[in-house]
């Protein structure tokens, strides 16, 4: 079974619908990691997209942090007059209540099996979403970042792939 993993979408509709396109002819199935949403212009679109595809997802620390920004609506039209704080503010606004009850509703971590393998997927690492895992990461500091052993044959993070 061919699985591909897409992570960081931050709300780019077009990229997704390439990503999507070209792996939907190699792979039996997709999963996302995380951070769907973002400061792109496609927030509705992106959740959408996923929720009608059947693309296993969960929330990435970008996801978690604009549900948390909602929480306080009066703050959030306030940081929309602030330069810096603008963007995320209208992010956040700008999503609608299905797509947000969507984003609110997922999972912070996703668990399948794959040919008898046993795969978590994460984002961030296992025990903190905004922690990274840098490809330059050696074994033992690796070890340490994933905490005691889990049930799990894999793991995988939206952080590794995504190469931050």
């Amino acid at each position: 079974m061919r699985v591909a993993f897409i992570s960081d979408i931050h709300a780019n509709f077009p990229a997704l619908c390439n990503a999507l396109c070209a792996e939907r002819h190699r792979v039996d199935r997709v999963v996302c990691a995380g951070d769907i949403v973002g400061h792109g212009p496609h927030r509705t679109e992106v959740v959408r997209l996923l929720k009608e595809q059947h693309i296993p997802a969960m929330r990435g620390n970008v996801d978690r942090k604009l549900l948390k920004a909602l929480e306080t609506r009066k703050k959030l039209q306030k940081r929309l007059k602030k330069k810096p704080q603008a963007p995320a503010a209208w992010a956040a606004l700008a999503l609608g209540d299905a797509e947000r009850e969507g984003l609110g509703s997922l999972p912070t971590e996703l668990r399948f099996a794959a040919e008898g393998i046993d795969i978590l997927v994460v984002h961030g690492r296992p025990l903190a979403v905004t922690d990274y895992i840098f490809p330059s990461i050696t074994a033992p500091a690796l070890l340490a970042k994933l905490g005691e052993p889990r049930p799990c044959t894999s793991i995988l993070s939206g952080a590794i792939m995504h190469g931050v």
